[in-house]
């Protein structure tokens, strides 16, 4: 699970990285860690409907970033990220921030 923890001046969030089911196979070949996901949308969404349970019970409040076909190509280059792990987390915590008003 790929989370964005708010600072304890404002309410717990975990940012979960959500792909949309028509986009999930072109999103896993355009990764270059693509291989490291579920094989499958309905396998990671198992996987991640498990993860936002977890982070519930522990009283956070669960925010869903879509990661787009075209919006995170995009704002990985114009962020110098690459389109992996670490590009998601660090466009997940953008998106949420900016939100959520802290950017």
């Amino acid at each position: 699970m790929e989370v964005f923890m708010s600072d304890k001046s404002i309410p717990m969030y975990a940012a979960i990285v959500w792909y949309k089911e028509d986009q999930y196979d072109e999103l896993r070949r355009l990764f270059k860690d693509g291989h490291n996901l579920p094989p499958t949308f309905a396998a990671w969404h198992a996987r991640v409907s498990q993860d936002i349970e977890n982070a519930r019970r522990k009283g956070m409040t669960i925010k869903k970033v879509v990661v787009d076909l075209v919006e995170f190509p995009a704002w990985c280059i114009a962020n110098v990220h690459e389109l992996n792990d670490k590009g998601r987390v660090a466009f997940i915590n953008d998106k949420l921030a900016r939100e959520l008003g802290l950017r």
